[in-house]
């Protein structure tokens, strides 16, 4: 099996149809949309730190219950049997 190259394409390609990416987008957009709601006043920096990457761990986990089966069905319109 030949080698695909890696143009910007291909990873374009490829991060659109990775549930991976998706799920750290998610995580990302939680962490950055819920932190300054919920930390609380006089919170030093090391606790926001903390707070973000939190709620981007919880946002990634949470996301994949529900894009990993919807990418998954994707795949398997596109590809068909096709698929290794």
């Amino acid at each position: 099996m030949s080698k695909r190259p890696l143009t910007f394409t291909y990873i374009l390609f490829y991060g659109l149809l990775s549930p991976d990416a998706w799920q750290m987008l998610l995580g990302l957009l939680l962490a950055w949309g819920m932190t300054p709601r919920l930390a609380p006043a006089g919170a030093g920096p090391f606790a926001l730190i903390l707070l973000y990457v939190m709620l981007a761990v919880i946002g990634y986990a949470a996301s994949g219950i529900v894009l990993r089966p919807l990418f998954r069905r994707l795949h398997a319109r596109m590809l068909g049997r096709k698929r290794p």
